[in-house]
């Protein structure tokens, strides 16, 4: 049950939305906010583990990668960068989506390997 600090909580987090859309994590469906980052999307359906994440939420890290079908076509994204779409499947995660995912119970897949990370320069 969703009480009105838990609403308070998720407005301060969320971008404002009017509706939830379906997208599919490895085949599974659920349900998540309109208007937001994915990356915040899958904050609301694993909210225990995503924040605690390594995830710099700013595309520095690529540790969000993950392979994604959208409108017909095959996209390797960020989720940090990319904004939900009603009817996006993500068919591939990378290791940290994995784990921070991982109390979803979601099938197994091939895993993204993982990039050489980006430094920035002092």
């Amino acid at each position: 049950m969703t009480t009105e600090r838990d609403r308070t909580d998720w407005d301060a987090i969320l971008e404002p939305y009017d509706k939830l859309v379906t997208i599919k994590v490895l085949g599974r469906p659920f349900q998540v906010p309109e208007n937001n980052l994915l990356l915040r999307c899958l904050q609301f359906i694993a909210p225990e583990h995503i924040p605690y994440g390594d995830f710099c939420w700013a595309a520095d890290c690529l540790n969000c990668r993950c392979r994604l079908h959208r409108g017909g076509r095959e996209y390797l994204m960020l989720p940090c960068q990319n904004i939900v779409q009603e009817g996006d499947e993500i068919v591939q995660l990378s290791q940290e989506l994995v784990l921070a995912l991982r109390d979803l119970r979601l099938p197994e897949s091939k895993v993204l390997p993982s990039p050489k990370a980006r430094r920035r320069e002092p």
